[in-house]
């Protein structure tokens, strides 16, 4: 991608992997999908997974989710100084499920659909995402490299996927080449969250995590 580069001061990640205790957040997770009458995340149609996944979405700001996730992000990442950093407000959850054919992901850069170049993003599996169920992407040198990168979805058929257990976080940026695929054994349940240095802008909504710390309910 000519003349395109990351701009602020945090990390380049290329899809660097951390460990993360995300055991409240499943927690958080699964008793909603209950109280939604979800027993069995298995038998859900892809249609029921998009709209579920919806509704945890919009659900996201809730403190009994928001305080387990923004502590584990914390933990995973204590280098980074937080109060000069923005967290994206909503988590965004995906469900695919096997043979899924209505949330799939289709190759493409998130610098492509208009997010910022000082943003990066935090992919957190709540269940392994492992081969097919893995995110899948390019390196950020091969993304960098590849035609038409900084157009929303693009034609990278060969993707390589990045496996990572449930008690891994994966990191990249938004010029990285990626997308998702139907998993092939189990449902994939997962959440999308970005961050930027203060300030920055977005086309999302962000907010600072030590405001909500102030609140109670970071």
């Amino acid at each position: 991608m000519p003349g395109v580069s990351l701009r602020g001061w945090l990390p380049a990640w290329d899809f660097e992997r951390r460990r993360v205790d995300l055991s409240e957040v499943r927690r958080w997770t699964f008793s909603q999908l209950r109280a939604w009458g979800c027993e069995d995340v298995e038998a859900l149609s892809d249609r029921d997974a998009q709209h579920l996944a919806q509704r945890l979405t919009a659900q996201s700001l809730s403190p009994t989710l928001r305080k387990p996730l923004h502590e584990a992000m914390r933990v995973m990442l204590p280098e980074l100084p937080w109060k000069r950093i923005w967290v994206q407000t909503h988590a965004h959850f995906r469900i695919l499920t096997v043979g899924d054919r209505c949330n799939v992901v289709p190759p493409h850069t998130d610098f492509g659909f208009g997010h910022g170049l000082d943003e990066r993003n935090l992919w957190l599996p709540l269940t392994d995402a492992m081969g097919a169920a893995a995110l899948h992407g390019y390196s950020l040198d091969r993304s960098l490299a590849w035609p038409a990168a900084t157009e929303g979805i693009v034609d990278a058929p060969d993707l390589v996927p990045q496996s990572t257990p449930r008690d891994e976080a994966l990191l990249f940026t938004p010029l990285h080449v990626h997308g998702g695929r139907s998993p092939v054994a189990a449902p994939r349940l997962s959440i999308d969250l970005r961050i930027i240095p203060a300030g920055g802008r977005a086309n999302y909504t962000f907010s600072p995590l030590w405001r909500n710390a102030l609140r109670g309910d970071a």
